[in-house]
This record gives C-alpha cells, structure tokens and sequence, in this order.
C-alpha cells in the first residue's frame, strides 16, 4: 500500500534497503496543462523514472547519513513524455536509510498541473509560517512580563519554550531546502530541540506554581530532574554523533517513553495546584487535554500509524490561549 511502511507487506525483509515501485496508467482526454508528480515523503533517497526517462531525484546515492527522507517531492514531467494513447509507466528506486520503515512512507501521490503543486506546497508552508508568527508573537509577550518583573522566572522559561519551538516548525517546512545547509544539520538541531522542548515546558509548569514543601514535591522535583537530566545526555548524545539510525532509536524506545512520562508530570503538578485552589491550573488542564491529543496524533505519525500532517503545533495554541484566560 502506497504510502504506508514496507513491513506492512507480507514477505518483506527487512535487510533490504532498495526498492522498486511500478504503476502503470493511461491518460484520457487533451493535456491541457504542464503536469508534475507529487510521490510525498520518502525513506530516504529516490530516482524516478517515467516511460523509462529519469525524471527526478533527491538525496544522495549511497551516502553514509541520511539526506532526505522527510522531503517531499514534486517532479516535473517532460512535455511530450507521457503517451495519450497507451500505457504510461513510473518507476520510482528508493535507496532507505532506517531498516524496516523505508520506501514511500508518509503522504500522498498524484499527478497534476504542476502550477497547482507548486501553488499547494507553497500554500502549506506559508499557512505553517502565518501560524508560527502567531507564536512568535506570544513568545515575545512572555519575554516582555519577565523583563517587567524579572522574578518572574516562568514567563522566560515559556518564552524560550515558544522561540524554541517556533524554529523547531521552522526547520521541518520545505523552504529549508532552499537554503545551504546540510539536510543533516537540520535534523540534527531538530532532534535537540525537541528533548530540551520538553524539559523547557516542564519547569516551566514546575516554575509557574507554588507547592508546599512536603515528601511529593521532594520526589516529584528529583524525578524532574532526573528525567531533564536523560534529555540532556540524548541532546549531546545527537550533537557528537552522525547516525541518525541511533538517534531515531534512542528517541523511540527512550525519549518518547519518558516524554509521555513529562506529560503526566506537568498534568500532576496542575492537578496538585488546582486541588490548592489555583484557577489558572484549570485552565492549563483544559489546554492540556489539546496537548495531549496532539502529542499523541504526532507520535502516532512519526511511527507510521497515521498518515496525515504533524497536528501538535495547531493544537498547542488551545494551551497557550488558557494562558491567556
């Protein structure tokens, strides 16, 4: 099934790393308008051939790291390449790079007038950046409170949460590939910003509250710190290293565990507050039920259980509106 996983084929081995996808289509009626194939996100590198002419390619061939798995691609199809009266083939190779979760994975294929794909890709980053100066703006307000009462320390911690954030959306957005930087650069400032995220947004739930001195908060703040402390070491762990086979193993098996793990932390202490009487708990724990369907919607995407756009950054909004309440 395209897109989907590889595993899900039955005989499939996972020791293969190039594939061959085929499909063959015939076109009906007068072409009218240039047309591009969109194949959405592959694992990792491809070539894609049409009526056996090389039509596109991304990535690099045999290289050591990864170089594109999470682009999309959109190739132009020659004029006069496709045959109005016969069958048409496609072929696309794809060399993966993570065993057993290669190929063309996440998505959608079709074919168009390429004005419109352009215009769709286009369109779906620009809507990603109106969104993302939106949180901007709510970071820079965050930053403004803590300069008024620099004591005020939760108000910088979400502030650096919310710039952090911003530029972690930014960098997973196609126009990072207009730029000159290393595909593996960028994957590799977006593997750390997502641990330290996490540690960010915990204190600054922690910070934001007062608790009483008793055994719980003891034990809550050093299970914190502890964790805080895992995130760290996966940060430096992906900062020195280039294998990003690792680093995707690491976070599955390690970080996400223990992120659901800050996630039932930060619920915990707003409970704990809103059981002292603290209205603004309440509204951070209407908030945290977005941020939870969310987080949920994105690890489900990024294991290959749905295929549909990232959700969180939409639904995080819901939270920093019960700031707001």
């Amino acid at each position: 099934m395209v897109p989907g996983y590889l595993t899900d084929v039955e005989g499939y081995d996972e020791s293969i790393d190039e594939i061959w996808y085929m499909k063959r289509f015939r076109i009906e009626g007068d072409l009218k308008h240039s047309l591009s194939l969109r194949l959405g996100r592959i694992d990792d590198r491809d070539r894609v051939y049409l009526n056996g002419v090389l039509i596109g390619t991304s990535g690099q061939w045999d290289s050591a790291v990864a170089s594109a798995y999470d682009r999309i691609r959109i190739y132009e199809i020659p004029a006069g390449l496709l045959r109005k009266d016969g069958n048409n083939t496609i072929l696309v190779h794809v060399q993966g790079y993570f065993p057993g979760i290669n190929g063309m994975v996440r998505g959608r294929t079709e074919i168009g007038p390429s004005s419109e794909m352009a215009r769709t890709l286009r369109d779906e980053d620009y809507g990603e950046l109106i969104f993302l100066t939106g949180y901007f703006t709510a970071g820079s307000y965050f930053l403004f409170l803590f300069l008024r009462r620099r004591q005020n320390r939760e108000n910088l911690l979400f502030a650096l949460f919310i710039y952090g954030f911003v530029l972690r959306q930014l960098i997973r957005t196609e126009l990072r590939f207009e730029t000159d930087i290393s595909f593996l650069t960028f994957k590799r400032l977006e593997f750390i910003l997502t641990y330290l995220l996490f540690v960010a947004f915990l204190y600054f739930v922690r910070t934001y509250f007062d608790y009483r001195k008793s055994l719980a908060t003891t034990i809550g703040d050093a299970l914190s710190a502890a964790v805080s402390g895992i995130m760290v070491i996966l940060s430096v762990h992906v900062l020195f290293s280039d294998d990003m086979r690792t680093w995707w193993t690491l976070q599955k098996y390690l970080g996400q565990p223990l992120w659901l793990v800050m996630l039932l932390q930060v619920i915990i202490l707003q409970v704990r507050a809103a059981r002292q009487g603290n209205r603004d708990a309440l509204y951070m724990l209407g908030g945290m039920i977005f941020v939870m369907i969310g987080f949920f919607a994105d690890l489900a995407v990024s294991n290959g259980y749905l295929n549909i756009p990232p959700l969180f950054s939409y639904f995080f909004a819901a939270f920093i509106f019960s700031l707001a309440l």
